[in-house]
């Protein structure tokens, strides 16, 4: 295995399907509604899921699949991981007028990873930027 093999592994690997309105891939699963695509990844490579726990991502992309990244926690461990990251906003806190300007102004192409980029500069959802972007919040 040469390095650019050992970088490519460690990078994020989107799930290519549907994504959840939070930005998690997820599947059908028959009658039994839809799972998400990174606790089934993580199923697969690691065996089943203990009660209480959840599957973070190490990456901060909800849409990444790549078992390098995910790792189980707690609530309270996901919510010490969002705070040392600085994604956690405190309290009510919501965008200003200035946020919502400078987010209408971006010229990259809105594509997951840009939303993603932005909702964690921001500290809301992709699909909050997303939302804003299109006009549906103001």
């Amino acid at each position: 295995m040469n390095l650019k093999h050992v970088i490519a592994d460690r990078a994020c690997q989107p799930f290519n399907g549907a994504l959840s309105p939070k930005g998690y891939g997820q599947l059908s699963h028959g009658r039994h509604g839809h799972r998400k695509a990174h606790r089934l990844a993580y199923e697969l490579a690691f065996g089943p899921i203990p009660a209480g726990m959840l599957v973070c991502h190490s990456c901060d992309n909800p849409c990444c699949v790549n078992t390098e990244h995910l790792w189980l926690g707690t609530p309270q461990d996901n919510m010490t991981d969002k705070t040392l990251k600085g994604r956690q906003r405190s309290g009510n806190q919501k965008l200003t007028e200035i946020d919502v300007a400078d987010i209408r102004k971006q010229t990259t192409p809105f594509r997951y990873g840009a939303l993603s980029a932005l909702g964690r500069k921001y500290g809301v959802y992709p699909s909050t930027i997303a939302k804003i972007r299109d006009g549906v919040l103001h």
